[in-house]
């Protein structure tokens, strides 16, 4: 999934366990990866004063290692702080430990910027909302019983597709891809780069409705960002001749 201003990130964090934040790793995977192989974690924690990363070796029998670490500045600007702790770390783990970047399992950040963001409505930006249900649950749309003025500033287009799962375990529907290919049009189109995608006891599938889903987003998101850079490029030539 491709993101926008961080604080886009608050909207995702309070879906808490309805939404999988496309392309992320939720600790109990985290949790039984370590229990077959050796993983590499990094933590981020923001404060008011500091920003601190770490990066941890964890093994199959569950000991912990700090492999490097970083403390920085905190930014007012909360992403590119945590970009650039992240980035100074994995360059250390690279540099002293060969571990390379596609080693790293998963991401925990830790701050309370996003809650103050959506307490304060600021630096808050629209999501798109995916819904795989079938037709199931689309009497509620989604953000229903959120406040009224959180909603009119984060709720972007909500989409219900066919997927989702009964409490049985049954698919209620195969997934249409060809129905998020039309989501991540209509909402590239609108301006909106930031994605939640729910489902219907897609847990019982270990979410890979919503990792394929995630997959698709990111194809399709990439052909319309290049057909966008080429169209700007065009005009730009064409102005200049």
């Amino acid at each position: 999934m491709r993101t926008g201003a961080l604080h886009a990130m608050t909207v995702l964090c309070l879906l808490a366990a309805a939404s999988v934040l496309v392309g992320g790793v939720e600790a109990s995977t985290t949790a039984r990866a370590a229990e077959e192989q050796t993983v590499f974690v990094l933590g981020v924690d923001v404060g008011g004063t500091n920003t601190d990363c770490v990066l941890l070796r964890v093994q199959p029998d569950g000991s912990k290692k700090v492999m490097t670490g970083l403390k920085t500045s905190a930014t007012s600007d909360v992403s590119s702080g945590i970009h650039k702790a992240i980035q100074g770390v994995l360059r250390a783990a690279k540099r002293d430990h060969g571990v390379d970047a596609s080693a790293v399992y998963s991401v925990t950040i830790g701050t309370t910027h996003f809650v103050n963001a959506a307490i304060q409505r600021a630096g808050l930006q629209r999501v798109a909302v995916m819904r795989l249900c079938g037709p199931a649950s689309t009497a509620l749309p989604p953000l229903t019983d959120w406040p009224a003025d959180l909603r009119r500033v984060v709720a972007g287009p909500a989409f219900f597709v066919a997927g989702g799962f009964m409490v049985s375990g049954e698919p209620i529907a195969p997934l249409d891809e060809a129905a998020v290919r039309a989501a991540v049009r209509e909402a590239h189109a609108s301006g909106i780069n930031s994605f939640a995608v729910t489902g219907v006891f897609t847990h019982l599938d270990d979410n890979e409705q919503e990792r394929a889903v995630g997959r698709v987003i990111e194809r399709e998101w990439g052909v319309l960002e290049a057909a966008r850079v080429a169209t700007e490029t065009a005009g730009s030539d064409a102005a200049g001749a």
